[in-house]
């Protein structure tokens, strides 16, 4: 399966820099979605591991593996990536 959280339209405008943070939240059911340190979105998902696949691709940063026309690559700079093992917080 799938998850996802959409920001609110308008909150990304062209030519500014984001500090954009996701945290994926098995444990709580919750994906978020925080740009600039606030929180912008939030979505409910799954808290049974049944619904977490393996997959031996490799992770995407601003691509998919979708061939519908509705899905587009990032079209910007992507200047620094961190990805951590735990649901962090906001004060993290």
């Amino acid at each position: 399966s799938q998850d996802f959280v959409d920001t609110p339209v308008g909150s990304i405008q062209t030519g500014k820099w984001y500090h954009f943070a996701g945290v994926l939240n098995r444990e709580e059911g919750r994906i978020e979605a925080y740009l600039n340190g606030e929180l912008v979105g939030v979505n409910a998902v799954s808290t049974t591991s049944s619904s977490v696949q393996s997959d031996a691709a490799a992770l995407l940063f601003g691509a998919t593996v979708e061939s519908s026309a509705s899905y587009s690559r990032f079209n910007g700079d992507i200047d620094e990536v961190r990805l951590w093992n735990v649901a962090r917080s906001l004060d993290d």
